[in-house]
């Protein structure tokens, strides 16, 4: 970006936005970008709104957070969102979270933020209190946070709830004590955080305050004069990792998630180059210093991998060169069978990120660059900004920590369809393999022997439901995110079907892979969002899905199915959807009442009028009774 008119003021912040500059500075001048940009938000917005995601972020804190929020607010920006704040009062958690007039509500926030503090806590169990006493403190004292967030489901159910919970105090009465009487103020704080995890309901994400405490060192996490003079619930010193952490989770539940790690190999993999050293001269010795460091680094690389990060290698090297290691070196923990992508060659490395992104069928925006060269860094920040790219220090001891840091895998959900994600590319390798054998797709697709289930999400599949409507992007007809709670009322709204598909074939049970939401209107069926994950791409699984919608429709007595396609920069491989499938696009005025404002393109057929699609799927039909 670059300011028009050469607007220097504007410029400084087009630049700060990108990258990991931000990460690079420290509190005060974040404090003070803070407050500049503030007074100049309203020119940056009129002269580059148009790239940013809007976002209402609705604030409710025990303490005062306005500090902070300005720090967010850069965080934010630099994660492409452009928020609009409200803040409510002072000490005003429960007062505006409980009342349905409150501005709170009348703002209708998508992200809901809620900093409760200690001293909202008014008294504590008795010392030696036993076991019964402690449950009952913990569930009176937690009970007013559990009506907020069923207020919230109420009143706004598409929105999120991120909520942070009670850090653990830095003062310990009884000193070490502490950890060995039940009813410890210590041990209550634990007991009651640990009672909020377990009510967490779906449509809000807890904060593990006390991890960025310890993080930060909490003799400098608490500031008490900072407190005292202005209520601030945690040192101003600590608000640039804090909002860090924010922007990325608020990033992620605007669509923004972070999928693959692309990785470097010498110097990041292991010490040395391998083209001149050999894979026997590379450094993963488990007794020096060094390749111990590298190892740790491979240790947690296969950690995130087993969560569901995809790794991928982009090295510049001979292919065979590049492999070796992790065929020839008995002490190399990750194996080729880690990597969803291995891209090794002299091509530059804009064009392999490029590549990788093809061959997972992923956006660039999804890939996190982690490379030990600067320049190599400095290249793909400047040409390729959608990559995002993880400062890497000199010393390989720190590399764990610098990505962990970063919070770039920063999930709202995790599920098994996760967990089988790499495992799938990997064999993505094998059909390849299969496909070549064949000169007709058709016959291809015909031996992957594919089975899949059209079924009704129940409460079970419902984190996944969720979690697949609001990471995908490229199948996405209208690009609308929902809540696990609104999508729950759906599910509980007869006008409504919520209905998903699972899919297996002799080499990967992918789980959920598609999810569609239908609306009944009279004689007429609308298709409110469907989504399908690229890993089920030009497999006939939209074929199949739409046959169950029509087949739905006709189960509930419709005449016509509705669809609406919103473009959006990810979502042309669905543009001309409808329109494969015979649907026939009409004006505003010809849709039925009850349908959403058309902020796209609306399509109709008559189901008289459809044409069962062929595919290649042994279909388990559950949806149509």
């Amino acid at each position: 970006m670059t300011a028009a008119g050469g607007n220097s003021k504007l410029s400084v912040y087009a630049e700060l936005f990108k990258g990991s500059r931000l990460r690079s500075l420290d509190a005060r001048e974040l404090l003070l970008h803070a407050g500049r940009f503030e007074r100049i938000e309203g020119e940056y917005r009129a002269e580059f709104g148009s790239q940013y995601r809007q976002k209402k972020i609705a604030v409710l804190a025990s303490g005062s957070v306005q500090h902070l929020l300005g720090v967010l607010r850069l965080f934010l920006y630099g994660a492409g969102i452009a928020p609009e704040y409200y803040v409510g009062p002072y000490d005003g958690v429960l007062a505006e979270g409980l009342e349905p007039a409150s501005g709170l509500y009348e703002f209708a926030p998508e992200i809901l933020v809620i900093f409760p503090a200690i001293d909202d806590i008014k008294s504590f169990p008795p010392l030696f209190s036993g076991e019964e006493t402690l449950r009952q403190w913990v569930e009176s004292q937690a009970e007013a946070y559990l009506q907020v967030w069923r207020a919230v489901g109420r009143s706004a159910p598409g929105c999120l709830i991120v909520h942070a919970l009670f850090v653990l105090p830095l003062v310990r009465q009884l000193g070490n004590l502490e950890s060995s009487h039940l009813s410890s103020r210590t041990n209550c704080i634990r007991a009651l955080n640990a009672f909020l995890v377990r009510q967490r309901p779906a449509n809000a994400t807890l904060i593990d305050m006390d991890y960025f405490a310890g993080l930060f060192g909490k003799a400098n996490w608490f500031d008490e004069v900072g407190f005292f003079v202005s209520k601030q619930p945690f040192s101003l010193k600590a608000a640039g990792p804090v909002s860090a952490f924010l922007g990325r989770l608020i990033a992620t539940a605007s669509g923004d998630v972070k999928k693959c790690l692309v990785l470097d190999l010498d110097n990041t993999l292991w010490g040395g180059v391998v083209g001149d050293d050999g894979p026997g001269g590379i450094n993963i010795d488990p007794n020096n210093p060094a390749g111990e460091a590298y190892l740790a680094f491979q240790r947690y690389l296969r950690a995130l991998k087993e969560r569901g990060v995809m790794l991928a290698v982009c090295s510049k090297n001979d292919e065979l060169t590049a492999k070796a290691p992790f065929l020839d070196c008995p002490d190399m923990l990750l194996k080729l069978d880690d990597f969803a992508a291995f891209v090794a060659n002299w091509d530059d490395k804009i064009s392999n990120l490029r590549l990788i992104a093809r061959q997972l069928n992923i956006g660039l925006d999804a890939m996190v660059f982690f490379d030990d060269n600067p320049s190599e860094r400095m290249l793909v920040e400047q040409y390729e900004p959608a990559v995002h790219v993880i400062d890497v220090p000199e010393d390989p001891a720190l590399f764990v920590r610098a990505l962990d840091s970063s919070f770039c895998f920063e999930w709202l959900h995790l599920t098994r369809e996760d967990t089988v994600r790499v495992d799938s590319h990997v064999q993505d390798e094998k059909r390849r393999e299969l496909e070549r054998r064949f000169e007709n797709y058709d016959a291809y697709l015909g031996s992957l022997e594919m089975e899949g289930w059209i079924e009704h999400t129940d409460a079970q599949s419902l984190p996944r439901a969720c979690q697949l409507i609001n990471k995908t992007n490229q199948f996405n007809l209208r690009t609308r995110r929902y809540t696990e709670a609104a999508l729950a009322a759906l599910r509980g709204n007869p006008e409504f079907a919520l209905m998903q598909v699972r899919l297996k074939d002799k080499f990967t049970n992918y789980g959920i892979i598609a999810s569609a939401v239908i609306q009944f209107k009279g004689d007429s069926a609308f298709i409110d969002n469907w989504v399908m994950s690229c890993r089920a791409f030009k497999r006939g699984v939209e074929d199949a899905t739409m046959n169950a919608i029509v087949a739905l429709a006709g189960q509930r007595g419709c005449t016509w199915v509705y669809g609406m396609y919103t473009p959006s920069a990810k979502n042309s491989y669905v543009a001309s959807l409808f329109v494969q499938f015979g649907f026939a696009a009409i004006s505003d005025g010809s849709r039925p009442g009850g349908l959403p404002p058309n902020e796209g393109k609306l399509y109709r057929i008559a189901l008289a009028q459809f044409t069962k699609r062929a595919h290649a799927i042994h279909v388990h039909e559950e949806l149509v009774r």
